[in-house]
């Protein structure tokens, strides 16, 4: 009981925070759930909500205070699963680099830039720093130094390997179109239990 009264009472900075973002979630979630194809588009976040989805103590937002909430609202389900993925990749990339024959410097460079990037992705569970916000530029311009090739973080040419089982060209060419077919069909399952939620989207769009 004290610590619902802590997070949820309004009489301190603690449960103000919660209290607000609780709501700005909510809005966001009912914006998300009438357009979840295309969102409601890039930097509409203030209009929209104060319009059309106010809340209880809230005025115009900014944005949703939450990464993958503003992410999806920007740019669509699609978009959230393409930021999502590219984090992936990002991380697979990070890891074979930090594994290769590079320096003690530049793995302790890359374990620093992916803790950089843990930091920007946990942060933005309750705040949002916007795909084109401008400090996002050193986001970017960090794990694109990150994701250098190897050699250009000075790592030695490896041999080349033989691979023991080489995979047929059409099964190398599914493996790169699998993030696209896998994103293709969830919009085909989403469109299959629910075809009025397309029409939904394109009218509250045309609403809005």
């Amino acid at each position: 009981g004290q610590v619902a009264s802590l997070l949820l009472s309004q009489d301190n900075p603690v449960g103000v925070a919660v209290v607000l973002r609780l709501d700005i979630w909510s809005r966001a979630l009912a914006m998300l759930q009438d357009m979840p194809f295309t969102g409601i588009g890039l930097n509409t976040f203030s209009f929209i909500q104060w319009h059309f989805y106010p809340g209880y103590l809230l005025g115009p937002e900014p944005h949703a205070h939450n990464l993958f909430l503003q992410t999806a609202l920007d740019l669509g389900l699609p978009g959230l699963a393409a930021f999502i993925w590219f984090f992936i990749a990002w991380g697979v990339r990070l890891w074979r680099s930090a594994h290769s024959p590079v320096s003690p410097a530049v793995r302790l460079m890359l374990a620093g830039i992916a803790a950089g990037a843990l930091a920007y992705l946990a942060h933005g569970l309750i705040d949002a720093m916007m795909l084109g916000a401008k400090p996002s530029l050193l986001v970017w311009g960090l794990m694109g130094i990150a994701a250098a090739s190897p050699q250009a973080l000075g790592a030695a040419s490896p041999a080349p390997v033989d691979q023991p089982f080489p995979l047929p060209r059409r099964a190398r060419l599914i493996l790169r179109l699998l993030p696209l077919l896998l994103l293709l069909a969830g919009l085909l399952f989403g469109l299959l239990i629910s075809p009025e939620s397309l029409v939904m989207n394109l009218a509250a769009i045309q609403a809005h």
